[in-house]
């Protein structure tokens, strides 16, 4: 009966040492508690940026495709204005700047399509999927709060828990919802392509990051203090916030958080935290609308290789131009200082005042008054159709001309006495035909003489009675040969002005212009459009703009 006794004593002493021993493991300091205001409050200011960044993509997408919207609307002002100056060099330049600032919008917008839409549509993504996981803890958390204040995100004196309410933890904004995307840049950037500053980091150690009492179940995985049931969950390791948190039990650490460093490196080696990865990764990469993509760099030609391709392609006719075998070209047109050419050339076309209504636009509207791309378009398309009107009375009337000279011509040149004869006096006979007296009676015969100097004119138009086209000829050399051979000088290398001072104008000119016909016109260029007037007489033809 003795012995009975002890053995019973005996094993309820080894009971009580179990228990004793066991006991630790359920009360191990710091192990399934809340987590302190230092740790959560990070998270508040971390959800709202990311509920930013859509907003700040959308923001830098406005900016950039409004760039390249700037620059065709500049380009119009200035197809416009190089269509209305009298000044020859002053539409080359506008057509050329005009060209160089399509091709930088179109640049843009395909460097934005090809590449960048990517990036905004990546960052968007990431940071509203790491939010998503972020709010998803902080809803959660914020309502584990029990009768006797324990919870999983703790603060005051007390450390109480607290609960999610309206948007806010213990006087802190903590909106875990999605706003409504509005183009905004971010209030504060702490995420960056180098990481995320403000959440702490580590495993909780001497209560750092977790209470030494106020007990959270969310961190472990027991059916006694954690998410478990009737036993313990099989899963070794509890993820919360996207992988910022996790909790590693199979060492032992059951209800013991460790907090991921938010930076490529610190979640590199978290698959779990995969997430957070993304979002440093994404955002860190999104572009802005200052990147180099799109600058406009139409002050600078001079240094521009877009503007070097545009000038081999448009001067030279070539495929490869680049800053060194284009420069003489570029400077020929814009000077020893390209920038301040092409501001003054920008603020003549802004300035530039309509002369008659066109489009819809009265009469002195200044081109920078017009506010809408669109009314530029349709003041650009009235004037492009004046001009395809125009160009069709000016082909007829030049061929006109030319048929007229070339039948005058031929008549002068085939001209007999027969010929003279059958014509009859008076007005009827004409050069190189001339009335003469013989024996008390007039009769019109063939001036020899006046013949003569027709075939000298008709010579001097060309070999072969060939007209020799000067503008075709580029070089000055090329343009002084044509005169070889010829009665008078057919060509000559010239400047704009009539006495050949403007040498930004320098090309290869026709000596003089249709035979006894004077032509008043002004010069255009190949995006000229415009009223013009024709005033026609027998002897003149003249061409007046009236805008």
């Amino acid at each position: 009966m003795l012995g009975d006794r002890k053995t019973q004593t005996t094993r309820l002493l080894i009971a009580i040492l179990v228990l004793l021993t066991a006991l630790p493991q359920w009360v191990v300091p710091a192990a399934h508690m809340g987590l302190l205001k230092a740790t959560w409050q990070p998270l508040c200011a971390l959800t709202k940026e990311l509920d930013e960044v859509p907003g700040e993509a959308l923001q830098e997408v406005m900016a950039i495709l409004s760039k390249a919207s700037e620059l065709e609307k500049e380009a119009m002002m200035l197809k416009i204005y190089s269509a209305l100056t009298e000044s020859e060099s002053e539409a080359k330049k506008a057509t050329t700047v005009a060209a160089h600032m399509r091709r930088l919008a179109h640049s843009q917008r395909q460097h934005f399509m090809t590449i960048d839409a990517q990036k905004f549509l990546a960052a968007s993504k990431a940071s509203a999927y790491a939010k998503g996981r972020l709010d998803e803890f902080l809803q959660v958390a914020g309502s584990m709060k029990d009768s006797s204040n324990r919870g999983c995100l703790l603060a005051g004196s007390n450390q109480n828990g607290l609960k999610l309410t309206d948007g806010a933890l213990d006087g802190v904004q903590c909106k875990n919802s999605a706003s409504q995307v509005a183009a905004t840049t971010r209030a504060t950037k702490t995420i960056t392509a180098a990481g995320i500053s403000g959440p702490i980091h580590g495993q909780e150690s001497s209560n750092r990051i977790q209470h030494s009492a106020n007990e959270c179940r969310l961190f472990g995985k027991t059916h006694a203090n954690g998410l478990g049931h009737t036993a313990a969950l099989e899963n070794p390791k509890l993820v919360w916030a996207g992988g910022y948190i996790t909790i590693d039990t199979s060492s032992g650490d059951d209800g013991k958080v460790t907090l991921t460093q938010l930076t490529p490196a610190g979640t590199q080696t978290r698959p779990e935290a995969k997430p957070w990865q993304d979002c440093i990764e994404a955002v860190g990469a999104m572009p802005t609308a200052g990147s180099p993509a799109y600058t406009n760099d139409t002050a600078v030609l001079a240094t521009s290789e877009s503007a070097a391709d545009l000038f081999g392609r448009v001067q030279k006719n070539i495929e490869d131009g680049t800053l060194s075998n284009t420069r003489t070209e570029i400077t020929a047109m814009f000077g020893d200082q390209p920038e301040v050419q092409v501001n003054k050339l920008l603020s003549n076309a802004a300035n530039y005042q309509l002369k008659e209504k066109i489009g819809g636009k009265n009469k002195g509207t200044k081109l920078n008054e017009i506010g809408t791309a669109a009314e530029l378009e349709a003041v650009l398309a009235a004037v492009d159709i004046k001009l395809i009107e125009t160009r069709s009375k000016l082909i007829k009337q030049l061929n006109e001309e030319k048929q007229k000279k070339e039948s005058d011509r031929t008549a002068k040149t085939s001209e007999t006495d027969e010929t003279c004869q059958a014509k009859g006096t008076g007005d009827k006979c004409t050069s190189p035909c001339k009335e003469v007296e013989e024996g008390g009676k007039k009769k019109c015969t063939l001036d020899k003489e006046a013949k003569q100097t027709a075939e000298g004119a008709a010579k001097q138009e060309g070999k072969d009675g060939k007209t020799v086209d000067c503008s075709k000829l580029y070089t000055q050399e090329k343009c002084e040969k044509a005169n070889e051979g010829q009665a008078t000088k057919v060509c000559g290398w010239k400047g704009e002005n009539t006495d050949g001072s403007d040498k930004s104008g320098y090309k290869c000119r026709n000596g003089s212009f249709l035979v006894k016909k004077q032509f008043a016109l002004s010069v255009v260029s190949a995006a000229f459009v415009g009223f013009i007037e024709f005033k026609s007489s027998k002897d003149n033809t003249n061409f007046r703009l009236i805008f």
